[in-house]
């Protein structure tokens, strides 16, 4: 399933794009989807996420439904639909 993933202002700012679509199968966990948007946007496995577990270098970083809560577990398989919009947030102004 194609997931649209929005960017944080720092990962637009480094990747020169506000968002990005990557494929997962159902039943993907947020580790998931990062690996695979580290897959598609390798700038980020240098800065922003660490590919290898599949989560943010930085404790501040979030992976957020369209409706900006929060995903407190990437562990966890999420109910996903295809196209599906999910946002990377950042604390940091």
């Amino acid at each position: 399933m194609n997931l649209v993933i929005e960017l944080d202002a720092l990962s637009q700012f480094q990747v020169k794009r506000s968002e990005v679509t990557i494929s997962v199968a159902p039943g993907a966990t947020g580790r998931d989807i990062l690996k695979a948007l580290a897959q598609a946007l390798p700038a980020l496995a240098k800065t922003t996420i660490d590919a290898e577990k599949g989560a943010f270098f930085d404790r501040e970083m979030w992976l957020a439904y369209e409706n900006r809560v929060g995903i407190p577990d990437l562990g966890v398989p999420l109910p996903l639909e295809d196209g599906m919009r999910l946002l990377i947030l950042s604390a940091v102004c």
